[in-house]
């Protein structure tokens, strides 16, 4: 098998804010910050200035992990007898293997209505989680290009009937 008769699925959160516009926001908050936490510590409110620095060293914190999470990718790689799931963050960090002709996609529920929908390929007792970053369109999306791509498809029932009394129920209300 040559290498074009491989499809490949690359899937990704919605990162928006690039690296250099983080560092552009980041930067103009905590000077604006430092700057107002200043000349209130010169006006004789100096115990302004400890918690200025603290919410910056918290938003560079919160700006890192934004960052690192927006480097999440999974490549779905659908070959002639195998089905390849790698998941990392810049690199490949895990990846597993399937044997693409027992290979099934399964779109289950959620357990509670607005709860979003999951996405799974098993075979053979073992199964990996696709799609995690996404929106259920786009999801569903996927499950659809998936069905295509793959030999067998289902949507899994769940374990209730998503109606508001068993949510209820469930909830323990």
């Amino acid at each position: 098998m040559s290498s074009h008769d491989e499809t490949q699925i690359i899937i990704s959160p919605n990162a928006s804010l690039g690296r250099g516009a983080a560092v552009s926001a980041l930067a103009i908050i905590a000077l604006t910050t430092l700057a107002v936490a200043l000349a209130w510590s010169l006006a004789g409110f100096w115990l302004v200035l400890p918690f200025a620095g603290l919410e910056v060293v918290v938003l560079v914190a919160v700006f890192r992990h934004v960052l690192h999470q927006g480097q999440f990718r999974e490549v779905i790689r659908i070959g002639r007898d195998r089905v390849t799931v790698q998941t990392g963050r810049g690199r490949p960090e895990r990846e597993c293997h399937l044997p693409r002709p027992w290979t099934r996609v399964v779109c289950e529920p959620g357990p509670f209505r607005g709860y979003p929908c999951r996405l799974w390929l098993r075979a053979r007792g073992r199964q990996v989680e696709v799609g995690s970053c996404l929106t259920d369109p786009e999801r569903e999306a996927l499950w659809q290009r998936l069905k295509v791509l793959l030999p067998f498809a289902e949507t899994a029932r769940a374990d209730n009937d998503n109606d508001e009394d068993t949510n209820w129920r469930q909830r323990g209300s």
